[in-house]
């Protein structure tokens, strides 16, 4: 917005109280957007506590003190209210209300929100003790406390300071500062490309709390809609995609939710394959986040059609890829990739084995099978390092020997034997194709 953006360029000398005079005529004015509106609030947040406050109406009264005075009285009361409600929340410690959240059902079909932060406490306990052992036991307890000030008289009459109460009074009763933090910080992001966690700590417990509120409601059958989504899964699952990979957290994300499908086992029978369709749902999330980063959609529909090891990988499988598609040859690459994949999948009964070296009948069988050989131990070097790039440009070298393969060959040879060590020697390729992406989703 423009009057925001003014507000950010301001010179040190200029005057807050003249710039929120300002900001007053351009909301008033009837032709500008009312979103302008919002800069006044953002600005005396970005400004820090001022003993005034601002009000606008949309009509031109008689008596401006009426207004003024109108205002000030429900002010006064509401600051009165929260003056009270913060010094009786703190005749208590923020640890006491985890009993009182035994009574709070949080869905009819998953149990209590008490029984809830008994299930995501383990789960982030478990990712800090993967990513920062010496932090599990912050983690722990920031889990704990994550919930508690819903059952401050504050929250109660404010809702919308949850997390920030419990920060405020986990630092007044001497917390570890990132414990205070990360009872804040769980709730991040509120939106999508909103900020994120700034430690690991909150982040652990942000991961924890969003898979098992996904899990609990796919296995409660509350899936999202077209229409609706009462329990915001969508921005849950962007919010656990986008925290793995600002921090990257690299581990394969279907062990995480069949850790936290298992702490719903008190909970009956879940929906069949309620793991896969939680998987499809956050593949999801990530795709049109992809797109909308610029990646190609058959780049994405190729990464994300292989099994997914972790979160951040994806990114450097699709930037690898995207790379691998801009080069001048990369048409006949995937013309011969896609070619072994269909061939495969189209052979009916065939069970990938081991390649016989005694069957290799033509030079071109162990050709391919020496160029494999060459390659696979380079490759698995690379992404133990993280060069996807280079790894992605080894496996393209195969091009050549699999063009030869398939030149001088029948695959599909009458003798069985034969027939199925070429389709092994095959699906050897293939499975190193597939450690990147689908190539037989390549438009090319």
């Amino acid at each position: 917005m423009a009057s925001l953006r003014a507000l950010e360029e301001r010179t040190p000398g200029d005057s807050p109280l003249s710039d929120a005079r300002g900001l007053i005529a351009q909301a008033q004015d009837p032709a500008r957007h009312p979103d302008d509106r919002s800069a006044l609030v953002e600005y005396l947040l970005a400004s820090g506590l001022l003993n005034r406050f601002i009000t606008v109406s949309n009509t031109r009264p008689e008596d401006e003190q009426v207004v003024v005075k109108g205002n000030e009285k429900v002010i006064r009361a509401r600051l009165s209210d929260a003056m009270f409600f913060w010094e009786e929340d703190q005749k208590v410690r923020l640890e006491s209300n985890l009993e009182a959240l035994k009574q709070v059902i949080y869905q009819a079909k998953l149990g209590t929100s008490y029984e809830k932060v008994e299930r995501f406490k383990l789960l982030a306990r478990g990712l800090a003790e993967r990513f920062e052992p010496a932090a599990a036991a912050l983690t722990e307890r920031a889990a704990e406390l994550a919930k508690c000030d819903l059952e401050t008289k504050m929250v109660y009459e404010f809702p919308e300071l949850q997390g920030i109460m419990g920060r405020e009074y986990s630092r007044l009763e001497g917390e570890n500062p990132r414990v205070s933090t990360a009872i804040f910080e769980h709730y991040l992001p509120t939106e999508a490309g909103g900020t994120l966690p700034s430690d690991n700590v909150g982040a652990f417990v942000s991961i924890a709390d969003k898979i098992d509120t996904i899990c609990g409601c796919f296995r409660a059958g509350l899936i999202p809609t077209g229409a609706a989504d009462p329990y915001a899964l969508r921005r849950q699952g962007i919010g656990v995609i986008q925290i793995m990979r600002q921090r990257n957290f690299s581990f394969p994300l279907a062990a995480l939710v069949d850790q936290s499908l298992r702490r719903f086992d008190a909970a009956g029978a879940a929906l069949p394959d309620t793991a896969g369709k939680i998987l499809a749902f956050i593949e999801g999330r990530m795709a049109s986040i992809l797109v909308e980063e610029g990646f190609a959609k058959d780049t994405v529909a190729a990464v994300l059609g292989v099994p997914m090891e972790s979160v951040p990988n994806v990114w450097r499988r699709a930037q690898a890829l995207q790379q691998l598609k801009d080069k001048p040859d990369f048409e006949p690459i995937a013309v011969s990739f896609k070619r072994v994949v269909n061939i495969i999948r189209r052979a009916e009964g065939f069970t990938p084995g081991p390649v016989e070296e005694r069957l290799l009948t033509h030079p071109s069988e162990s050709g391919l099978l020496s160029a494999y050989r060459s390659v696979h131990g380079q490759v698995q070097d690379d992404l133990r390092r993280g060069l996807f790039d280079e790894a992605l440009v080894r496996v393209a070298s195969l091009r050549q020997p699999v063009d030869a393969f398939f030149d001088d060959v029948m695959v599909m040879a009458e003798d069985a034997e034969v027939r199925r060590n070429r389709l092994s020697l095959l699906a050897l390729v293939a499975a190193l194709f597939d450690t990147f992406a689908d190539f037989s989703k390549l438009s090319a």
